[in-house]
């Protein structure tokens, strides 16, 4: 039984330290604006906070741990059963890359439903493993 790991191990501990980071920041933001008097960084600051709420939520019900075991896909979201899919079950698979993060989203057809994962990597010299989960996705995809 072969298995081929297409994530960092690391990465939901990154998404729940983040998580955490931006939910400490609400009172931050609550104590530092009500002791002052009005003023125009008070609309933005929230709308920054919305929007990074915004993307951590995303991050953590999207995110997936992904393997490739006996020649299928497992990918496994944060608060979601592991789904086994077939390759042929892959409808479309993007990425892009923001400074050493890789991010590839991969759509699968899973039952009667289309359902969207979140593959983080990072790609640096430093980084513990350095998979490139769409390259070899791609791979066994056109197989």
């Amino acid at each position: 039984m072969e298995e081929i790991k297409l994530t960092s191990p690391f990465t939901k501990v990154g998404i729940v330290i983040g998580f955490l980071l931006v939910i400490a920041m609400i009172p931050v933001f609550i104590f530092v604006g009500a002791n002052q008097q009005f003023h125009f960084g008070m609309l933005i600051a929230p709308i920054m906070l919305a929007v990074l709420i915004g993307l951590v939520l995303n991050l953590v019900l999207f995110n997936s741990d992904a393997k490739i075991v006996d020649q299928k896909l497992v990918l496994k979201k944060m608060f979601r059963p592991e789904v086994r899919v077939e390759f042929s079950d892959i409808e479309n698979i993007t990425s892009h890359r923001f400074k050493s993060t890789k991010y590839t989203k991969v759509k699968v057809k899973t039952e009667n439903k289309s359902e969207k994962f979140l593959l983080m990597n990072k790609l640096s010299s430093l980084s513990v493993s350095n998979i490139d989960s769409e390259a070899i996705l791609r791979s066994h995809w056109l197989h």
